[in-house]
């Protein structure tokens, strides 16, 4: 990626850096060590992967939807942990 008014020359170098990058044994040894998975994915491919991403995004967020969930109930504790924690802060 890039800004978009950046020169072609600039973007293909800095594709070619990170897939170089990407492939290099040490680069992926250290980016599993924090957890991460390496891939690659070129324009196309990422473009791609963004549309599914989106897709899977929209399904989740329209199946919420149909189920009256808003996004602020699933972190709400059910009622019974909120009258226990009122009844602890009361008590101390």
């Amino acid at each position: 990626m890039a800004p978009k008014k950046t020169p072609q020359p600039v973007v293909t170098k800095i594709r070619e850096a990170t897939e170089k990058a990407v492939r290099d044994k040490a680069v992926i040894e250290a980016i599993e060590k924090l957890g991460e998975e390496v891939r690659f994915l070129d324009r196309p491919e990422l473009v791609k992967d963004w549309a599914r991403e989106s897709e899977e995004i929209k399904n989740i967020l329209t199946e919420l939807a149909k189920k009256s969930i808003k996004i602020g109930e699933l972190r709400k504790p059910p009622e019974h942990h909120r009258e226990r924690r009122k009844a602890d802060d009361q008590s101390h």
